[in-house]
């Protein structure tokens, strides 16, 4: 059996030899008249609908001779044929129709009309290619490898892909596309032509969606179209982003704000549409625009439609502001307050399974920006409802949340960040009254993951966790509340159901109090947990 890379070289061997037999045959062609040889392999298409190997050679054949000015009296007789090729046909006749299609389109696409003849009406073709978005993938990535020095041609195959998409009936087959046009750019280097790229997406997409806003389907077609633009985005890098390219990054941005404001109701598609955002903040981050104006359409968005997306280009927007540095905008430090307290009024309090992405993306944002400006968020927002949210997340049956929630925790109360930061005595004493106010809960709640919790990870977090709170009462004083053994045995006298009769678990959880190191106290809580689940089998 041959390897995935073997096979793509046959491919491309394949895709080279098919290119040498049709420049022979259009050699050929201007001696000799091509209807009789072009009637005959009709014929033969009609006649014998079910002799694959024959049909591959007769769409080779009539593929040389599309750029013949007598080609468009006779196309619609050809589509006819391939519309009538089965979904269930073998592969290599798919991707020779594919083929065979692109070729018409790079000819004619526009469309163009001949001089003397009928015009080529493009749709067609496309909304026949968007059954076989895998067989379009393939001949493209080998033509991509054969032509790669054929820069040019990059954007029209672009187009091409693009307009497969816009007749696409599935997602997955939007995915499969947009991923080609995505890994293509990844893999090829380009300096100042992505942002042209990008202008292009801009103008096919907004075109598109303008064109089609009245359609029955229209937010099916919006968010296909949005999921290719996010998809693509994510191929795309910021290298050559210069100032003389700032009207694309808006024309970019505004195209998002009208999907959004149009299909508000829909928050998959918002979705989308944010990560295209977070890609535009990033690409601007050389030219700094002014993004004051996109975070208030942003907040308004979140106060009003309640969708967590709209938290994502924040992250972007700290990366811009200066992440490593400790200036930040007032204008970002108002609007992330805005966002941290609705998000208490949207989040669950008892609930963190019920919206878990919400709660991940809220204290992401909220973790990274306090590891680099301690003091001015503690000082400047009230934190106290996210830490409730945290220390309840940290009983989510998903691990992402739960590392969410225990990252946001760990860098709240022992901040490992703290050697940039110079703490002031106000800190201090927020920080000492969030810990007083949430201790016997968090405490509660790590019991609970190491006694319950089939995550290692998870477990393992909640020792930690515990050996921090406990050295936070016996090491930095007075303002802190100290964890006594007592009131470990006694919430473990809670989850009688989860303790084994020997009562050494309780022993093993006062050693994780005197852990000498977070590593120490992880591996207690992994081998109580550990026992725990051997006494249950």
């Amino acid at each position: 059996m041959m390897s995935a890379c073997q096979v793509h070289q046959k491919n491309i061997l394949v895709a080279e030899v098919r290119e040498n037999v049709k420049m022979g045959l259009k050699t050929l062609f201007q001696l000799i008249p091509i209807q009789p040889h072009l009637n005959h392999m009709i014929s033969i298409i009609r006649a014998r609908p079910c002799d694959y190997p024959r049909i591959i050679s007769c769409f080779l054949f009539i593929s040389s001779i599309v750029e013949n000015s007598d080609f468009p009296f006779h196309f619609n007789e050809i589509m006819e044929l391939i519309n009538n090729i089965q979904i269930g046909a073998p592969e290599l006749l798919i991707e020779t129709c594919c083929g065979f299609l692109k070729d018409v389109f790079d000819h004619y696409h526009g469309p163009k009309k001949s001089s003397n003849g009928p015009t080529i009406v493009i749709d067609p073709v496309f909304k026949w290619l968007a059954q076989f978005p895998e067989s379009v993938h393939n001949i493209m990535e080998v033509r991509g490898e054969v032509y790669t020095e054929m820069f040019p041609a990059i954007n029209s195959d672009f187009r091409f892909i693009n307009n497969v998409v816009v007749f696409c009936r599935e997602i997955t087959g939007v995915e499969i596309l947009a991923g080609y046009i995505k890994n293509f750019m990844l893999n090829h280097s380009f300096e100042h032509e992505t942002i042209y790229f990008l202008e292009n997406f801009v103008y096919f997409y907004s075109e598109d969606i303008s064109n089609n806003k009245n359609r029955d389907d229209s937010v099916r077609f919006a968010l296909f179209v949005m999921t290719a633009f996010s998809i693509v985005t994510d191929g795309m890098t910021n290298k050559g982003v210069i100032s003389e390219h700032l009207p694309i990054i808006e024309k970019a941005s505004d195209l998002c704000l009208k999907v959004i404001d149009h299909f508000k109701d829909y928050e998959e598609l918002c979705l989308k549409t944010s990560d295209v955002l977070c890609y535009l903040v990033y690409a601007s981050e050389a030219i700094n625009p002014d993004h004051e104006k996109l975070s208030e359409r942003l907040v308004e968005y979140y106060q009003t439609l309640g969708y967590s997306c709209f938290i994502r280009p924040y992250l972007a927007f700290l990366l811009y502001l200066g992440y490593e540095t400790r200036f930040i905008g007032e204008w970002f430090l108002r609007d992330c307050k805005v966002i941290f307290e609705k998000a208490c009024d949207f989040l669950p309090p008892e609930d963190s399974n019920r919206d878990p992405r919400h709660l991940e993306r809220v204290l992401r944002l909220l973790s990274q920006i306090i590891s680099k400006h301690y003091d001015d968020i503690l000082e400047n927002i009230d934190i106290e409802r996210l830490v409730y949210l945290a220390s309840q997340g940290l009983l989510s049956q998903e691990e992402k949340t739960f590392n969410q929630c225990y990252g946001f925790l760990i860098e709240l109360f022992d901040h490992p960040t703290t050697e940039i930061c110079k703490k002031r005595p106000e800190t201090h004493s927020i920080v000492a009254r969030l810990y007083n106010g949430h201790v016997y809960q968090i405490v509660k709640n790590c019991i609970e993951v190491i006694l319950t919790q089939k995550i290692v990870t998870c477990v393992k977090g909640c020792g930690r966790i515990l050996s921090i709170f406990c050295s936070a009462g016996g090491v930095r004083g007075g303002a802190y509340l100290k964890i006594e053994k007592e009131l470990i045995v006694e919430m473990l006298e809670k989850y009688p159901n989860e303790m084994c009769s020997d009562g050494s678990i309780s022993d093993e959880m006062i050693k994780i109090l005197n852990a000498r190191s977070k590593e120490e106290a992880e591996n207690l809580a992994a081998m109580i947990n550990s026992i725990l689940n051997k006494c249950h089998k």
